[in-house]
């Protein structure tokens, strides 16, 4: 058999990355030995596309990054990216997939997350996790209080969005078109009542989290969830407000327009509400 090589141009894909995996014909090498740490893998032939190899390629899987993925956001909000990160004994020589990274080498943070997540690195995250934790144990500390964090984006989300709607309620019964107020038409009257009647929902599932957080009870997925409920609904009560204002929701001098632009990030930090699905999805 043509021996397996970087010249030959073969990739080896450890698939615990994949929820659910196709597989195309894999070819069958009868002395084809592979080991792996990883619940599944595949070598493909990158010029042909071919799979050399296929360990458990028909099994759908859940993924396995996620924890991965939550290390690099914690990292990247508390850590500073141009710092050093000096592997430890700790990082050194870590069991499965790895950056092979030597002991007391240094690496800036933000080239070491990189190897994290495009190559998962088991010793890259111990070693980010204690450059940034202090240790591994003072890492943990910090994503437990993602909960925390997620419930306070959400209730920045839930002011900022109860305070569009005021400033708008305000600007209808002022603004005329054909003749009357615009919070005369059926159509402004019914957007704001549905608007209103979600924000009182709102307020009572924070004070439903609020309550548990203060008890010490408040979950991740929880907390995730008031993240993406909360930050959704903010942004569908400015792209609301914003219309009720017609033109005059672009203009900088009327608050709607700075608010609906500075509303679009709280569905990204503190974690995308993509990854919020992800984590309530994994409790299901």
């Amino acid at each position: 058999m043509k021996t397996l090589t970087f010249r030959s141009s073969l990739i080896l894909i450890w698939c615990t990355l994949l929820a659910v995996w196709t597989p195309l014909y894999p070819v069958h090498a009868e002395n084809l030995s592979i080991t792996t740490h990883a619940r599944a893998a595949a070598l493909i032939d990158v010029e042909s596309g071919r799979i050399l190899y296929s360990s458990r390629g028909d099994e759908p899987m859940l993924i396995a990054s996620l924890t991965k993925i939550m290390t690099a956001i914690v990292a990247i909000e508390n850590g500073d990216l141009d710092s050093k990160v000096k592997v430890g004994k700790n990082a050194f020589a870590k069991e499965g997939s790895s950056l092979y990274l030597k002991h007391g080498e240094e690496m800036k943070l933000e080239d070491m997350l990189y190897g994290l997540m495009l190559r998962s690195g088991n010793d890259a995250a111990t070693a980010i996790a204690e450059h940034v934790g202090g240790s591994e144990q003072g890492f943990v500390y910090l994503m437990s209080e993602l909960p925390q964090e997620r419930l306070s984006i959400a209730i920045g989300a839930q002011a900022s969005a109860q305070r569009a709607y005021d400033e708008t309620v305000a600007f209808v019964r002022e603004r005329k078109a054909f003749g009357k107020p615009v919070i005369d038409f059926q159509n402004t009257r019914f957007t704001l009542a549905d608007l209103k009647s979600k924000l009182q929902v709102g307020w009572a599932h924070l004070d439903w989290a609020i309550a548990r957080h203060l008890r010490k009870e408040l979950t991740a997925e929880e907390g995730a969830a008031a993240k993406l409920w909360h930050t959704e609904f903010q942004w569908e009560v400015m792209d609301k407000c914003l219309q009720l204002h017609g033109g005059a929701g672009y203009m900088n001098e009327y608050p709607i327009a700075k608010m609906w632009r500075g509303a679009r990030v709280t569905r990204i930090f503190g974690g995308t509400n993509e990854i919020m699905k992800e984590l309530i999805g994994r409790k299901l």
